[in-house]
């Protein structure tokens, strides 16, 4: 039987992600695939632990500060971020616009939880006197906050960047959003471990547990930011050329 004479498919005319799948080794799809999923349970089991020890005592303006916050940047940052990538089991049966659309969403969400709790510990100052926004826990959620927020208004326009393509250069428009995306992460995970050898985590966790908490937090944040790094210096060297 001469197998040449079968009818080969048309890679032109397969739906995008088919295209990506086609063109990817499998073997490196299913490894990639593997460690988001391993990533999504760190982030789960993190976040369940860190609001653990939430409950371990009556909550106060500190405490909720840590609720918002891990609410916010641990579990939502993270899962809002992994939610545009292909390999994520939760979600690559979903059209792309629409994972689009829900990781918005999902950091709109994030961002207003995480601007709750800034709120919470600049009314706890009010009321203490203390330091914490010259710490450099304090600094660096301040800086990520801002950078948040930026980036979700940002995404306004990232998720319309066709339509505004006569405005702006959809290339330029995806690597402005992915910029403060970029600083965002960066500084709310540095604002995360720091807050990991503040005194209210160090009177409820081990060394040991700590260090556990800063492996992981470490983990995400560089899983978070392979794939966007990657397709920022695609588009900047497309820009070059």
């Amino acid at each position: 039987m001469d197998i040449s004479t079968f009818p080969l498919p048309d890679l032109n005319n397969l739906p995008r992600n088919a295209k990506i799948s086609a063109n990817q080794p499998p073997l490196l799809q299913d490894v990639v695939e593997h460690i988001t999923t391993v990533i999504h349970v760190l982030n789960v089991c993190l976040t369940i632990y860190v609001l653990y020890l939430c409950f371990l005592s009556p909550f106060s303006l500190v405490t909720w500060h840590v609720f918002l916050y891990t609410l916010g940047w641990t579990l939502l940052m993270t899962e809002g971020i992994l939610t545009v990538i292909k390999e994520n089991i939760f979600t690559k049966r979903i059209q792309q616009p629409v994972r689009v659309h829900i990781h918005w969403a999902t950091l709109l969400l994030a961002t207003e939880l995480i601007i709750g709790g800034l709120g919470t510990i600049v009314w706890n100052r009010s009321r203490v006197i203390g330091s914490h926004f010259l710490t450099e826990h304090g600094i660096s959620g301040i800086v990520a906050t801002v950078c948040a927020f930026i980036t979700v208004l940002n995404g306004i326009p990232a998720l319309y960047s066709v339509q505004l393509r006569k405005i702006i250069p959809p290339t330029i428009n995806k690597l402005f959003h992915a910029f403060f995306g970029f600083a965002t992460v960066v500084a709310g995970a540095y604002a995360t471990i720091t807050g990991y050898y503040t005194g209210w985590f160090r009177n409820r966790s081990s060394d040991t547990v700590i260090i556990v908490c800063f492996i992981v937090t470490v983990a995400l944040t560089v899983w978070c930011m392979v794939r966007p790094l990657v397709n920022g210096f695609t588009r900047i060297r497309n820009l070059c050329n």
